[in-house]
């Protein structure tokens, strides 16, 4: 994308290539482009394509891949757009599809591509000095646009003329700070607001009034550094963002009064105000355009990122994780190392289980195949433990089920264990029958024993969580954490 001319990286980037000063008859323009996925054809989808990667198929696209390759599966990608709509799956049959992964590249594609023509159309027609300060002045971060004008340039009508002819498909909307006839003389772009003043063109904040700057409550389970960067990542963003002092000052009083509202420590706002004050505007931009500038051009193998869900009451597995790595590390050869990372997905909130799931009473059930495990699997949505703990299931569950949490129950005194696997249901207990005919000593899980002995092999088994992936070692982290909670009688017991 970085072969794109007029296209913005985000919020920093637009504000390092805006102008800091105006003429007198200066004004400025906002545009929007009307439904711009859906309107970009496979066609000239393709024709924008097969331009950059003409022009520029050395430089950015790696050699394992031919143009052809891309433009087929630019086809396909454009051909086979799927969606859902009350349980009927409709096909798209024009336009790219909103939401697919490659939607935002081919539509900077798309319109990169019309601007480049609009530029030969506005120096043959308006002349050399209109195409300058059209090419100066214009700045596009996906279907938003900004431009600054002068009256005493060619009547802007005429470049919306031009940019509305190349495809008729590709409609640009503008307005102007003029016709807004805002107070402050001001329009928003982004989350900025640009304006005028004393020749200078300033910036502040732009929030819409339906903003309700829901930031994340301090107390709500994520881990405490995310919590603490908040307040210090929304001062920065104040100063890069803001160009005059007062309106700094006034933006950190409203940036307090909301997170205090949300449960954040007044010492934890304080201090993060009093370091983001450290910083100038200049550098946090510079500062950002050096990070990016980075990471497009380093080439080298990043850290391999463990991913876990958060959990505040699992163990911290940072250390073993270091443990793990500092021995692989001492047999590679030399120079060469692993780099491996904790990070952290967001456990599912009560919210996204409530929409995303449907609302049927999850419960287990036998097969119905009346195979021999049926009568030893125990049914229903939950169990009472003998300590009196309620073990509720998260799933659907029968004889074949995989992937999953158990508790086999012993029915001559009603202790119970809990155990995983990941093969079915009724292989893991016939596994259990198998290892039940060992003597004590020998047994691998002295439960299966226990189940002999005791409730002469009659015992039932209730599966009743299902982990999101089929992982061997989430799936005895599960486990553990079900063994600390529930605290099984038959889990490590010797049977005497």
């Amino acid at each position: 994308m970085s072969k794109v001319k007029y296209r913005l990286k985000d919020t920093y980037d637009f504000l390092r290539k805006c102008p800091e000063t105006s003429e007198d008859d200066t004004y400025l323009i906002t545009a929007d482009i009307t439904a711009l996925y859906t309107n970009i054809t496979t066609e000239k989808g393709l024709e924008a394509v097969s331009y950059y990667i003409d022009r520029y198929g050395d430089e950015l696209l790696p050699k394992r891949f031919t143009k052809e390759f891309v433009l087929d599966l630019f086809t396909f990608c454009q051909n086979n757009l799927y969606f859902k709509f009350k349980d009927t799956v409709f096909r798209q049959i024009s336009g790219t599809g909103m939401g697919r992964i490659y939607a935002p590249a081919a539509a900077d594609l798309k319109v990169g591509y019309q601007e480049i023509q609009v530029d030969l159309i506005i120096e043959n027609r308006l002349g050399q000095e209109v195409a300058n300060h059209f090419m100066n002045n214009y700045f596009r971060f996906l279907d938003d646009v900004f431009m600054i004008w002068r009256k005493s340039l060619p009547e802007f009508a005429v470049i919306i003329e031009v940019l509305n002819s190349v495809d008729p498909n590709i409609v640009f909307t503008f307005e102007s700070n003029l016709e807004l006839n805002r107070q402050s003389g001001g329009i928003p772009f982004l989350d900025v607001e640009v304006y005028i003043k004393n020749h200078q063109i300033l910036f502040d904040l732009f929030s819409k009034v339906t903003d309700t700057f829901n930031y994340l409550p301090f107390g709500s389970s994520h881990p405490r550094h995310c919590a603490r960067n908040i307040p210090y990542c929304l001062a920065r963003r104040i100063v890069a963002f803001v160009s005059e002092s007062s309106n700094v000052n006034k933006r950190m009083s409203e940036h307090a009064v909301r997170l205090t509202k949300k449960g954040y420590p007044r010492g934890i706002i304080d201090d993060s105000i009093r370091r983001a004050r450290l910083l100038s505007r200049h550098a946090l931009l510079n500062s950002s355009r050096q990070n990016n500038s980075e990471s497009e051009n380093n080439t080298s193998p990043g850290p391999v990122y463990f991913v876990s869900t958060y959990n505040p009451r699992a163990k911290n597995l940072s250390p073993q994780i270091t443990s793990i790595v500092d021995n692989l590390n001492l047999s590679l050869p030399a120079g060469k190392s692993v780099a491996v990372k904790p990070s952290y997905r967001k456990s599912p909130s009560l919210k996204n289980q409530l929409m995303f799931r449907p609302l049927t009473l999850a419960k287990v059930q036998k097969c119905g195949k009346d195979c021999t495990f049926c009568s030893y699997i125990k049914t229903g949505s939950s169990i009472k433990l003998k300590n009196g703990l309620q073990v509720r299931t998260n799933g659907n569950f029968e004889c074949s089920s995989r992937n999953l949490i158990y508790i086999a129950t012993c029915t001559g005194c009603s202790e119970s264990y809990i155990g995983e696997t990941g093969d079915q249901l009724l292989t893991r207990w016939t596994v259990h029958r198998q290892q039940s005919k060992l003597q004590p000593t020998q047994a691998p899980v002295q439960a299966d024993v226990h189940f002999r002995l005791c409730g002469k092999n009659k015992y039932y088994v209730f599966p009743f969580y299902q982990p999101r992936r089929n992982n061997i070692f989430l799936r005895r982290r599960y486990e553990e954490l079900f063994i600390t909670k529930f605290q099984p009688q038959l889990n490590g017991k010797l049977y005497n």
